[in-house]
């Protein structure tokens, strides 16, 4: 092949990528069509381009968003997800499957060709691959080469990737055994004593100050995953490799005697977390670095080294403290925080101090690492976690950084699934973050809240208005997911889940439960509107709504809003004979509101609909025309006249109303208080019946469903500072 065709085609095919990058965007929009033929071509698209999957930068991206859409309510496009992830995640040949079946390839022929290039001498990553691909065909028979590896690991102890495949290998060991004759064999583990777990930490810690070095946060992970699964008492080994990485990073376990960013390492109190200004000072810091001179500069260069390893080391606590967790059994975790000279929660002490100062420990990372280490602590024990819960929701709210509001974000699956009742009074503070200024917390929010609900771990109630304001997000992702999530919710007791909380979704819409500035135009709330009301069908669902919409009106408080709101949302209704009569004979609650020309068409609307359906029938017919006369008579100058004298004595009435309360209210007797015990009994046993009744419900707490748990009272918390 000629130059000059070799040039022409690597030019072709730069061409050919940056085509399909531009149409991997545009594609990928194809997931919100109505059309079943652009969804199924979408897909394909993406299938055929699957072994471009890690050239293109959006392709995973766009994969991770087709895959989740498996929830759909369409069963074709199920159907095709689940065949394009089959064919995307196991393409493997066919042949070699049959092959394997049929016993036509012999492995264990196979199994020691790629045993000799694991323990071939040379690094030039052979070794590594044969390691990885080890990890896939030996299973627990690598008991056989402990030894062996333990050896290899001794000799390449430099080389970390290669460690780090043998730690996974070495962890295959820890695999239970299939139960026989009912009997499950102990798990395997290795005396305290083995020399494995001796080289192991040497090469944690001899490595630690390497911080160039990106490959040792993987093998220090997988390293501890091999004590914590294969040592006889492995928080001892634990315990001593982060005493060791503690002296070498410059802390004491009551907190740090060296600052690695600022002189300053007083603690300070929860309220005075200036979070504000902690990306300023890290602007202001950087500035004054740069006019030094050449011995300040090492001074802060070694300032920066200092913080990476603090980096680490929160990262050796934050492991450990999973390992704790998921790997020991409950008797030894609860001895193990017991124990008073228990070194790693005396260690809690400075990632409380890091947080609580975020104006001196202003690095990003830092302030990563040590919020996820915090979070893990807290899934030691209930107690921890109560007790520092209000310190990671203040986190939550007010930190600069994204990724840590992110991470809790994404740990608080683990919070609620571990300790479900502890976070109660944080509900708002939960929903909130469905405002948050960054579009990747707000979808991780909505993924957290929709999952957690969906299996049925807490109860949909409150503000899962919240999330109805989501299918109108300018963030595609998410807006998609809202969808789904109703969609799924709508499966649910056929339907009855989803339609017990939309009076609490309308309520929030329309009856000022939004902030002004986040106050919804019309068609973004018809938008939402026709979206939910898709699952309401059945007749008693219909009769019920309608009867909670007429109240709704005869409780108004004046605001034109109010009424279009409600009137739209019965125009959406499917009338029969019984709600037809409903409607007439609460003529009352709504006949001063038809002044309002959106009102009156809604209610034109409603009519129309109502010819359209019933009006075949004589005896509805009678009562169609009679809805009609009453609508046009509330229209006519009488019916407005009506109306605004209506408004204005309800206007005198509310000053008289107000001035009586203040005049109550200086006739104080003994007695009060006993009344108001009563009274406050009595409104519990009103609430009791209320939610038996499946009625209006304000609760905006996460409740664990099947369970009768006491009544919790949200206290609004503050806002953030800026809306999505």
């Amino acid at each position: 092949m000629r130059v000059e065709d070799i040039v022409t085609f690597y030019k072709d095919g730069l061409q050919f990528m940056d085509l399909i990058e531009q149409a991997n965007g545009r594609v990928a929009n194809l997931f919100n069509s109505r059309t079943s033929a652009d969804f199924i071509q979408a897909i394909d698209f993406f299938v055929n381009l699957r072994h471009y999957r890690r050239t293109l930068p959006n392709m995973e991206q766009n994969l991770r968003l087709m895959f989740r859409l498996i929830w759909s309510v369409n069963e074709s496009k199920c159907k095709a997800i689940t065949q394009a992830f089959v064919k995307i995640c196991f393409d493997v040949s066919p042949t070699i499957a049959r092959m394997y079946k049929k016993k036509k390839i012999a492995t264990e022929t196979i199994t020691e060709a790629v045993w000799k290039f694991y323990q071939l001498p040379y690094d030039d990553n052979s070794d590594v691959i044969a390691g990885r691909i080890l990890t896939f065909i030996v299973g627990n028979e690598v008991n056989t080469k402990l030894n062996d590896i333990t050896d290899l690991i001794q000799t390449k102890e430099k080389n970390h990737r290669f460690v780090h495949i043998s730690c996974l290998l070495l962890q295959l060991a820890a695999t239970r055994k299939k139960i026989e004759n009912d009997i499950r064999r102990k798990q395997f583990r290795l005396p305290k004593t083995h020399c494995l777990f001796e080289i192991l930490s040497k090469i944690i810690v001899s490595t630690f100050d390497d911080v160039s070095n990106r490959q040792w946060k993987p093998m220090m992970e997988s390293t501890f995953d091999v004590i914590f699964k294969l040592a006889d008492h492995p928080i001892k080994h634990v315990e001593n490799i982060i005493k060791k990485l503690a002296v070498i990073t410059g802390i004491k376990p009551g907190g740090l005697s060296k600052t690695p960013l600022s002189s300053q390492s007083q603690p300070l109190s929860i309220e005075s977390m200036d979070f504000e200004n902690a990306g300023n000072e890290n602007n202001q810091n950087q500035l004054s670095y740069q006019q030094q001179h050449h011995h300040h500069h090492h001074h802060s260069q070694m300032n920066a080294n200092s913080a990476l390893l603090l980096v680490r080391f929160l990262n050796c606590l934050e492991k450990a403290a999973v390992g704790i967790v998921y790997y020991v059994d409950c008797m030894v975790k609860d001895e193990f925080l017991r124990r008073k000279e228990a070194k790693l929660m005396q260690y809690k002490n400075i990632v409380e101090q890091i947080l609580l100062n975020p104006r001196e420990y202003y690095e990003e990372t830092l302030q990563l690492s040590a919020t996820r280490c915090l979070c893990k602590f807290m899934l030691l024990s209930l107690e921890l976690c109560e007790t520092h819960a209000k310190m990671v929701f203040d986190l939550l709210k007010n930190s600069t950084f994204e990724s840590v509001r992110l991470a809790i974000m994404v740990l608080m699956n683990d919070f609620y699934l571990k300790y479900p009742l502890a976070f109660a009074a944080y509900s708002n503070d939960v929903y909130g973050c469905l405002r948050d200024r960054s579009d990747n917390v707000r979808l991780a929010a909505l993924k957290t809240i929709s999952n957690l609900i969906l299996k049925e771990m807490v109860k949909p109630e409150g503000q899962i208005s919240e999330i109805a304001l989501c299918i109108i997000d300018k963030h595609t992702q998410i807006a998609t997911l809202a969808t789904s999530f109703f969609s799924e919710l709508a499966k649910q007791e056929h339907g009855q889940v989803l339609f017990n909380i939309l009076p609490d979704i309308f309520s929030n819409l329309v009856g000022g439960g939004l902030d002004k500035e986040r106050q919804l135009n019309e068609d973004d709330f018809k938008c939402i509107m026709e979206f939910l009301f898709k699952y309401v069908s059945k007749e008693k669902q219909t009769e019920s709504l309608l009867e909670k919409l007429l109240k709704r009106f005869y409780m108004d408080n004046g605001d034109p809003r109010l009424w279009r709101g409600l009137a739209y949302i019965m125009s959406k209704l499917t009338f029969n004979e019984r709600t037809l009569k409903d409607l007439l004979k609460h003529y009352i609650y709504y006949a001063n509101k038809l002044v309002d020309y959106d009102v009156y068409q809604s209610f034109l609307t409603i009519r129309n609909n109502a010819k359209k359906n019933l009006g075949t029938k004589p005896d509805l017919k009678v009562l169609i025309d009679e809805l009609s006369t009453l609508i046009e008579r509330a229209r006519s100058s009488n019916g407005i006249l009506t109306a605004v004298q209506q408004a204005q004595q309800k206007t005198k009435q509310q000053p008289k109303a107000a001035r009586a309360g203040g005049a109550k209210k200086g006739k104080q007797t003994t007695s009060r208080s006993k009344a108001k015990a009563k009274q406050s009994d009595d409104n519990d046993d009103d609430d009791l019946k209320e939610n038996d009744g499946n009625d209006d419900d304000d609760g905006n707490v996460f409740k664990r469903p099947m369970r009768k748990e006491p009544k919790v009272q949200t206290i609004s918390r503050s806002k953030r500072g800026a809306d999505a």
